[in-house]
């Protein structure tokens, strides 16, 4: 109801008051009628400023991980509206997708604007995806030093968001023992993280320590990407020099390489993919390293251990590790 309509009084002093000429009564009168009945300009919950904002202390995630997110809505007075709705949306779904409830999910490296919407009054926070932890695994006779271009370079292109883990193992036990450590590594890099799956980058022997962590210890559970950098993953004929447990595993037709290339050779939902050259001179023949499943890359000439420093290789790893 109007209140130039309710106000009978007003409205009576108004008519007969003798200093007001008609101009200024219909000046008056307009304005108490703009005031008291433009309800088209006052939103469900009162006039502005109607507030709406999204209470979270995320702005950063792993792929993998799922957050509720919570939004509110106040009126004029800092009153919460307990009934109001939300919109909600991301603007890179590629990276953080998110439901009708405000349950974010993130899918990938990137960013992406997270925003609530009640009553055409939008609020927004920024969330960036990080990159999956890396696990560095070296080969025989090597040790976690050996990546250490790798990971300057991967720090230079931003990799400065999760670890880069590298670590120097006992290689001439057997890679079943190895894998065990990885397996202790992977797990509370994890639980300290937060993250939901690693990356591995492996040189050499590196990759069947890692490959028997996917296959036999639930390892493809916790990976996203594999790699594999002149891996003898069908065996190399140099192992036959060496009687130690490790180069027995190594050897050709070897009873732990026929388990472990039994069935599947690139198991569960992990992204295999292997690198090898022409001119290795470690594995032998090369193409040992290729796995059926797996995405595999033949290099230029080079030799076995400037696979990790090459830099046309790196780029290949970074990409797909990505």
């Amino acid at each position: 109801m109007c209140l130039i309509c309710s106000n009978e009084q007003t409205t009576r002093y108004l008519l007969t008051a003798p200093a007001l000429n008609v101009r200024r009564l219909v000046l008056v009168l307009s304005i108490l009628t703009f005031l008291s009945c433009s309800t088209d300009r006052i939103t469900k919950h009162g006039p502005p400023p109607f507030l709406v904002s999204i209470t979270t202390d995320v702005r950063s995630m792993f792929a993998g991980q799922r957050v509720q997110f919570v939004a509110t809505a106040k009126d004029a007075t800092g009153k919460a509206i307990s009934d109001a709705t939300f919109s909600w949306s991301s603007s890179n779904s590629a990276a953080i997708s998110i439901t009708s409830d405000g349950m974010a999910s993130a899918v990938a490296f990137g960013s992406s604007t997270i925003s609530a919407t009640s009553e055409g009054v939008t609020t927004t926070v920024d969330v960036q995806v990080l990159h999956d932890p890396i696990v560095f695994v070296h080969g025989f006779h090597a040790s976690g030093a050996v990546w250490a271009t790798m990971v300057d370079r991967l720090k230079a292109d931003g990799w400065t968001d999760a670890p880069l883990v590298t670590f120097t193992y006992d290689s001439d036990v057997s890679n079943a023992t190895t894998a065990a450590l990885i397996q202790t590594k992977v797990d509370s890099l994890l639980a300290a993280t937060g993250a939901k799956k690693v990356d591995f980058i492996t040189h050499s022997m590196g990759g069947l320590s890692s490959r028997y962590f996917s296959k036999n210890l639930s390892g493809s559970e916790k990976i996203d990407a594999l790699v594999f950098l002149g891996t003898p993953n069908h065996g190399t004929t140099l192992a036959g020099l060496c009687p130690i447990q490790s180069c027995l595993e190594m050897r050709p037709g070897s009873s732990f390489l026929s388990a472990l290339n039994a069935g599947d050779e690139t198991p569960g939902n992990a992204r295999y993919a292997t690198w090898w050259t022409p001119c290795d001179q470690a594995t032998t023949p090369p193409e040992s390293a290729a796995l059926t499943g797996a995405t595999n890359t033949e290099t230029a000439c080079m030799s076995h251990n400037d696979l990790y420093i090459n830099s046309t290789v790196y780029a290949q790893v970074r990409d797909w590790v990505r």
